[in-house]
């Protein structure tokens, strides 16, 4: 069951585009999520499928594990007055741009 959410407090209810779908799962896959999780991360861990600097959904890792390790390396190089350059891109609303027609069109095929 698919049940729309707010994408941001105080945005326009009447507007299809402030909603973000949220996929509400029945008790038997909740239950079942958690081992398959558990299997499928020591499977991609143990093959080293990730680069080592993937920081989402891993434990022990976050965005402020990987941001503190960007900090470093450019002290690191200003240290050596190495050249550096820092160009961050925001995907927020990277989602919001997809023409959803085209996408449950594509799903459904």
């Amino acid at each position: 069951m698919v049940t729309p959410l707010l994408k941001k407090v105080g945005a326009d209810p009447k507007d299809l585009k402030n909603f973000r779908p949220v996929s509400l799962l029945p008790l038997p896959a909740k239950i079942l999520e958690r081992p398959v999780t558990r299997v499928l991360t020591k499977f991609v861990e143990d093959q080293q499928l990730l680069h080592p600097r993937q920081a989402g959904f891993r434990s022990h890792h976050s965005t402020e594990t990987i941001m503190l390790s960007v900090v470093d390396e450019l002290r690191m190089a200003a240290d050596i007055n190495r050249p550096t350059a820092l160009v961050l891109l925001d995907l927020s609303a990277a989602f919001d741009t997809v023409d959803h027609g085209i996408l449950v069109h594509r799903v459904a095929e």
